[in-house]
């Protein structure tokens, strides 16, 4: 199945706008709605939530949880539970809770939850309403994320995908946030241009949350130029992490070189046996989702 991708096409980073559109490009991709609160469902449907609660601040702005397709050769269809809140500070902040579960009910219950990856932005301060935001699906995963100065973040979940392109029945979650926050994941992780992974194995439970370099500046920055040595292009520089491979690699996004990129133009990469367009972020203020001197973040378009 092809990646449903959704930009924000001049829209604002308002929760509604975010999740009404993460919505539809998950059933674009054949994920199911098991459940969806109050909150969430406002003037919409169980099946089709209209996210349109009032604003306020420190306020839960709705929980839902989706189910992966039934695809032949992987028997988990791993829930993914997405809890929502604004931010104490103000109300375009967005807190925003991804817990992961091997089955979920109608009733909001997730059986086997594992640890949640927060993206907690609590307190963050400047502007906090953008209009580069991006969603992508498909039967293996999905992604949010929001690029801005202050509270910014991507939150993704994938079936592990092994170095030579095999997915396999694991799932991992990728998380980062940028500006007054936190993503946290078994302890909590340095906010600031750092990301962590964690790996969800169907017989053996969770493997620790990892940091990755990729999303370091200062002496982790060595990892942009690990490609750059025979003077190629084209060649995707991360995500890489210090999980000694049990990650795997995401197939929703990417960072490429900034000179192998254009912002705000697609780039073709080979993934799933042919070439695939991944558009290019066009932002450059937030380091762990797009920096001009270190690499810019590529989303899966197809």
């Amino acid at each position: 199945m092809p990646v449903a991708f959704s930009p924000a096409n001049g829209r604002t980073s308002t929760i509604q706008n975010m999740f009404t559109q993460l919505h539809a490009t998950l059933l674009a991709a054949g994920w199911t709605l098991v459940f969806a609160d109050a909150d969430a469902i406002g003037a919409g449907t169980a099946e089709n939530p209209a996210w349109n609660k009032a604003p306020a601040v420190n306020t839960n702005a709705g929980r839902v949880i989706y189910q992966m397709p039934a695809v032949a050769g992987f028997p988990t269809r791993w829930c993914v539970e997405l809890a929502v809140s604004w931010g104490s500070s103000n109300t375009t902040m967005q807190n925003v809770a991804m817990r992961l579960g091997t089955e979920a009910g109608g009733d909001g219950t997730l059986t086997g939850a594992g640890t949640t990856h927060r993206a907690n932005v609590n307190n963050a301060a400047g502007n906090a309403t953008s209009t580069e935001w991006y969603v992508n699906a498909y039967e293996h995963g999905l992604l949010l994320a929001l690029h801005i100065i202050n509270g910014g973040f991507l939150l993704a979940l994938e079936r592990r995908r092994r170095l030579d392109g095999t997915v396999i029945d694991d799932a991992t979650a990728y998380g980062c946030v940028v500006g007054g926050g936190n993503i946290g994941a078994v302890g909590t992780q340095s906010a600031v241009q750092q990301g962590v992974a964690q790996t969800r194995s169907v017989s053996a439970g969770e493997y620790n949350a990892q940091s990755w370099a990729v999303f370091a500046t200062g002496g982790g920055s060595a990892v942009f130029t690990l490609n750059r040595m025979d003077g190629a292009t084209g060649i995707p520089q991360g995500p890489f992490n210090v999980s000694g491979g049990t990650a795997g690699l995401p197939r929703l996004f990417v960072f490429l070189p900034p000179n192998d990129c254009t912002a705000g133009v697609d780039s073709t990469l080979y993934a799933d046996g042919a070439n695939r367009a991944y558009h290019v972020a066009v932002s450059t203020s937030v380091l762990h989702a797009s920096s001009s001197a270190m690499g810019r973040v590529a989303y899966a378009k197809e």
